[in-house]
């Protein structure tokens, strides 16, 4: 049987120690729920002293307890594929997907400015896909 021969999904997950040398927020770092409070890091990517950036994130996410299962089958998978703009990276298209396969969301999203490389090779998305879309960051936020 296919779903008996899979990993846990606890086996994927960073520990708290692997967290925290990539530069994931801590809850320590969550002002107030829906908040996430991030440092700021130098363009060279190193740290910049104590300043930090709140971003009101929505209503923010629920994620699992300490006793819940990883392997429950709330579990889905996200993914983003982005273009260039002159202002940098843009969001293209936004993909959720349960579990089982089940594609829940899958939407092309329309880039704030005109796209400077759709960076195909990486994103799949040619300049065609995003043709008449008018979904826009906001909506998908």
């Amino acid at each position: 049987d296919a779903e008996k021969s899979r990993p846990p999904v606890a086996s994927y997950l960073a520990s708290a120690e692997q967290m925290a040398r990539s530069g994931y927020p801590s809850p320590d770092n969550c002002a107030r729920p829906g908040w996430v409070v991030l440092p700021i890091r130098d363009a060279d990517g190193g740290g910049a002293g104590d300043r930090t950036v709140s971003e009101e994130v929505g209503g923010g996410v629920e994620g699992l307890g300490p006793t819940e299962d990883p392997d429950d089958a709330r579990l889905v998978a996200l993914d983003c594929e982005m273009v260039l703009t002159a202002s940098g990276h843009a969001l293209a298209r936004c993909t959720v997907v349960a579990r089982d396969g089940a594609v829940l969301l899958d939407w092309l999203v329309k880039p704030p400015e005109p796209v400077t490389d759709h960076l195909t090779p990486y994103s799949g998305i040619r300049a065609e896909d995003l043709d008449g879309v008018t979904t826009t960051l906001k909506d998908v936020q």
